[in-house]
């Protein structure tokens, strides 16, 4: 019994050595095509570049460490419209298209490639989808993704046509923007390299050279070691996508209309909700009337975004909030010159309920009511021969309406924009 767990720990040890020997690496390749085309175009979106890479993949001279060579894997696949028959069909014609650049640029056994033909590739689309936060209702569009995915990965009939099924969420609006946008990076073939790092590139040979493997030897002839590996190409680069980032500068018209200039600013925070500062002030004078106006202060409200809008895209849509507003002010009207001022600050509270209302590309308007508790003392007082006269000191408690906004909303950031109707994005 002793003698076996030795024999086990002896084998453990050498195969944690084994990994530690040998690094796993990768290179990629993609080219793309145009829409139901099987023959790769040289011309469409690059693929003389990315067919250059194959040349780049091959060169040994200056490379850092020896690379072994074992395994190849071309995918051909196909973007979700169409019959699975056509797009099977595609997908063989693709894999078997860059197999033909494969073989004239690399030097690589036909035994160790593996040809995949995919079809409809519903498993990269998932991973587009969740990556672009501008899908509409892009978490609906995710799961019944991985839902397709892993029934063509299983070989269980579909419950339903899987097309049929994306086209219905959000009216059509997710399954019009991931065509748009994504289903020409489905039309591919991709080559994966995958190769063993297995040690320090000595002085470069032109004959056979032996390397060290696990305490053994393997003859292995110069085309099969490679440079520096290409970077893999991955799903972010494919998107071409950066985290987005939501923001947005508004000013409030019904203050503008109250001669009270005033600015805003609302930060998303995620999972729909956001935090909103408003400021305002004015100081406006007119003794031949006797006509006074100064006010500052501002708002500071914490927002819940909520509704199939607001899914669909950030800072749109119903929202709820709480808010806390400070305030001072001084205000003269009438020949009799009669004023009332609050010369120290007045705070309100309350709730808030409103609705952000797509009007453009960049813009909004957000329409707000808020309902809570304002108090605070003030004077009265009357104006006499150029002189303030002091009548009395109040304290106002007040439970009602505190807030009112028609705001203009523009939206700032990268994806922060709306998608109109009859237009692209």
């Amino acid at each position: 019994m002793i003698r076996r767990l030795y024999i086990l720990v002896a084998l453990v040890i050498i195969c944690s050595f084994t990994a530690l020997s040998q690094d796993v690496v990768c290179d990629s390749v993609v080219v793309l095509f145009r829409t139901g085309g099987g023959r790769i175009d040289l011309k469409f979106n690059q693929n003389d570049k990315a067919l250059e890479t194959l040349r780049t993949i091959k060169r040994s001279d200056n490379a850092d460490y020896r690379y072994f060579l074992r395994r190849a894997d071309i995918y051909g696949t196909a973007s979700p419209e169409g019959s699975i028959a056509i797009n099977n069909r595609l997908s063989k014609l693709r894999a078997e298209s860059l197999s033909k650049q494969v073989a004239e640029y690399l030097a690589i056994p036909d035994s160790i490639i593996v040809r995949h033909f995919v079809g409809r590739d519903w498993r990269r689309l998932r991973v587009l989808a969740s990556l672009d936060s501008r899908v509409p209702s892009q978490q609906a569009v995710v799961n019944l993704l991985d839902i397709i995915a892993a029934e063509a990965e299983s070989g269980k009939p579909h419950k339903g046509d899987p097309l049929h099924r994306l086209q219905s969420i959000a009216n059509g609006k997710a399954y019009s923007y991931l065509a748009r946008h994504h289903f020409s990076k489905l039309r591919a073939a991709r080559l994966c390299i995958t190769y063993n790092r297995v040690g320090k590139l000595p002085v470069q040979s032109t004959s056979s050279t032996v390397v060290p493997v696990n305490s053994r030897t393997m003859m292995v002839t110069p085309p099969l070691y490679v440079a520096k590996p290409v970077q893999p190409a991955t799903d972010m680069a494919l998107t071409g996508g950066r985290k987005p980032f939501y923001m947005a500068l508004k000013t409030n018209l019904l203050a503008d209309l109250a001669i009270t200039p005033n600015i805003g600013i609302e930060f998303y925070l995620g999972r729909g909700f956001s935090i909103s500062a408003m400021w305002n002030y004015a100081w406006w004078r007119s003794d031949s009337s006797k006509w006074y106006w100064r006010t500052y202060g501002g708002d500071l409200s914490i927002r819940k975004y909520l509704g199939k809008a607001a899914k669909e895209k950030p800072l749109t849509g119903h929202h709820l909030g709480i808010y806390g507003q400070a305030l001072t002010y001084d205000f003269v009207f009438g020949s009799d010159g009669r004023g009332e001022m609050c010369d120290t600050w007045s705070y309100a509270a309350g709730i808030e309920y409103g609705y952000s209302l797509p009007i453009h590309r960049r813009l909004n308007l957000d329409f707000v009511i808020g309902v809570g508790y304002l108090g605070g003392l003030y004077k009265e007082y009357v104006v006499k021969d150029d002189c303030y006269v002091w009548e009395a000191t109040k304290r106002r408690q007040w439970f009602g309406p505190t807030k009112a906004e028609i705001s203009l909303v523009w939206l700032i950031g990268r994806g922060n924009y709306n998608q109109m109707k009859g237009k692209r994005r």
